[in-house]
């Protein structure tokens, strides 16, 4: 999804929740579709040839033409997208980028793709655009002054310009603000139940250590302790087994990608979490301590999984209305679980990025 800086009535987002952009025109901010962007502006000539040939078939007077700002990324005169070195820019948005400024690169060979529209890139939002791309984190967008650079859109039809993400998605995106977040939703709704779902998290805090919730997750990491010692008695006078070992997954609050988790067992109380927590640079990102689940559900061959699914969020419905796309994305571990083996990532954490090199593994694994 899309935000667009405009008055509309609804606001729909791929988030969690929507957002409201407060600008010097009173503007705010609602996710649409980029189909949206219908018509309503100026066409020109390109100087890509299988766009000036639809120019030529559908007449320039029916095809539109569009500004889309993308910094991180370098775009050939042909309108073939290359990210730089150090860019942040989602690979999904350089996809978007490059479908948008050359869509026969992305038709595959020998199929023909007529433009609807032509797209033109630039690297900043100063003067006139239609779509803004920004990279990680939405920091390329210059909130403050988007009242500003979007002012003039109503000069060309009342379109209103479109950007990716949507101010505040901090709040949900961030591990140590969503904690905030559905914290506050369970107060104010506690009968929604957050906490049959949502597992005990503490955030701590190297850049403010006066504020790292260690009392309460101290308290926590004693009470689960007693509470698996006491399943494990249980256990042991009628014969079953109980695994537990009170382990604690430890997460950056801007991580991604799998990078920098940490998932420590607690047989040695509560002293290495706290040792990995202090030994973290001061004024740093803050971190959020988990209960790690550690009798999940397995796939077939005793695999962790993950689902990512996509839901579109519309409040143009009275109480909001949330639309689960069909389809979404299994992400499996490719080494079979086994409690207590923390230290190996293939056991545990099924992001891609990380399950891509399993074959480096020190030993040979087949999948189910």
């Amino acid at each position: 999804g899309f935000t667009r800086v405009a008055g509309a009535r609804y606001s729909v987002s791929t988030h969690a929740m929507s957002t409201r952009l407060d600008t010097a025109e009173g503007a705010h901010v609602t996710t649409i579709a980029t189909s949206h962007l219908a018509a309503a502006a100026t066409p020109v000539k390109s100087e890509r040839p299988e766009v000036d040939e639809a120019l030529e078939e559908k007449g320039e007077e029916e095809l539109p033409c569009f500004t889309v700002v993308a910094p991180g990324v370098k775009v050939s005169p042909e309108g073939i997208v290359t990210p730089l070195e150090n860019s942040k820019l989602g690979m999904l948005f350089v996809a978007v980028l490059q479908r948008l400024l050359a869509p026969q690169a992305m038709a595959g060979e020998g199929l023909k793709c007529r433009p609807r529209a032509v797209w033109r890139h630039r690297k900043s939002p100063v003067g006139r655009w239609d779509l803004f791309l920004s990279e990680a984190q939405g920091s390329s967008i210059p909130w403050k002054k988007m009242g500003v650079l979007a002012g003039d859109w109503r000069e060309r039809g009342g379109i209103p310009p479109l950007v990716n993400f949507s101010r505040g998605f901090r709040c949900i995106c961030r591990k140590a603000m969503l904690v905030k977040t559905l914290r506050a939703y369970s107060e104010a709704n506690p009968s929604v139940g957050v906490g049959d779902w949502f597992p005990p998290s503490f955030i701590f805090s190297p850049a403010k250590p006066e504020e790292s919730e260690t009392a309460a997750f101290l308290a926590a990491f004693d009470a689960r302790a007693k509470a698996q010692a006491a399943q494990a008695a249980k256990a042991g006078e009628s014969g079953s087994e109980i695994e537990g070992s009170n382990a604690w997954i430890l997460k950056p609050s801007d991580g991604g990608k799998g990078e920098r988790i940490k998932i420590i067992g607690g047989e040695s109380g509560p002293g290495p979490v706290l040792e990995f927590l202090e030994s973290q640079p001061r004024g740093s990102i803050a971190w959020v301590v988990s209960e790690y689940i550690e009798r999940p559900l397995l796939l077939p061959g005793g695999r962790k999984f993950d689902w990512r699914l996509w839901v579109l969020l519309d409040s143009s419905h009275p109480g909001f209305a949330v639309r689960l796309y069909r389809e979404g994305v299994l992400r499996t571990c490719s080494v079979a679980y086994k409690a207590g083996d923390f230290e190996d990532d293939f056991v545990h954490l099924s992001n891609h990025c990380i399950q891509v090199y399993t074959h480096v593994h020190t030993h040979a694994h087949v999948l189910p």
